[in-house]
């Protein structure tokens, strides 16, 4: 966690899409543009985990700086929406934006409370007004943006006591919790080191597995 006197940074209506943008200024929208077909939207809104449990930590974290009630959320780069309907009873209003027309369309036609809508928009220029925004979360998605401009953005949304959260699956991270973060730290990177052991095992046992078979099914031309 990196804070601030103000702000806190916790690492762990309907819908309106631009119109008539010219190929140069869909580029510009976000620092990566990737997996935004209807295709991928499909296999996202089915098989993407969702982050419920980290959201309430995020919520308790915001809880202890902030008193109640919060208005306003923004989950940037929402995809189909799986998380941003976990903020939904926590704040008056809660904001999905997204860069790709086709996760919003699903986002839309997913089930979602009255007090969620979601907007085309890049994460590093956001059509908010300065410091009215409580939380600003991204859930795996923040690697795309072009993050010093996202940091700046989200530094001008966030209203004083508000927090900015990035959320991803990286186990490449570092503790801090006072006299006991050197102890936490080397857990954690001999936990990594057992995973990444196992896992690159585990994939050599596939790799093999499947040079195996499709060996097996090669057909060779007698010359």
């Amino acid at each position: 966690m990196l804070a601030n006197s103000d702000r806190a940074t916790f690492i762990l209506s309907p819908l309106r899409i631009s119109k008539g943008l010219t190929a140069v200024q869909e580029r510009c929208l976000m620092a990566e543009r990737r997996y935004e077909g209807k295709d991928h939207a499909v296999s996202y809104q089915k098989y993407r985990v969702s982050p419920q449990e980290v959201v309430e930590e995020v919520l308790a974290f915001l809880e202890r700086r902030k008193a109640k009630p919060f208005h306003l959320a923004l989950d940037v780069g929402c995809g189909s929406g799986q998380g941003t309907v976990f903020l939904a009873p926590h704040f008056t209003h809660v904001v999905g934006i997204d860069v790709s027309s086709a996760m919003l369309e699903f986002a839309m036609a997913s089930d979602h409370p009255p007090n969620v809508s979601y907007r085309q928009s890049p994460a590093e220029q956001m059509p908010f007004e300065d410091g009215v925004v409580d939380l600003v979360t991204s859930m795996t998605a923040a690697h795309w943006f072009d993050r010093p401009r996202f940091l700046l953005e989200a530094d001008r949304l966030l209203r004083p006591g508000g927090c900015l959260a990035l959320l991803s699956y990286t186990m490449d991270f570092e503790l801090e919790c006072g006299d006991h973060s050197s102890r936490l730290n080397a857990i954690c990177q001999e936990v990594r080191s057992h995973l990444i052991t196992w896992s690159l095992l585990v994939y050599a046992s596939c790799s093999m597995q499947l040079c195996s078979h499709t060996a097996a099914h090669i057909w060779v031309p007698v010359l």
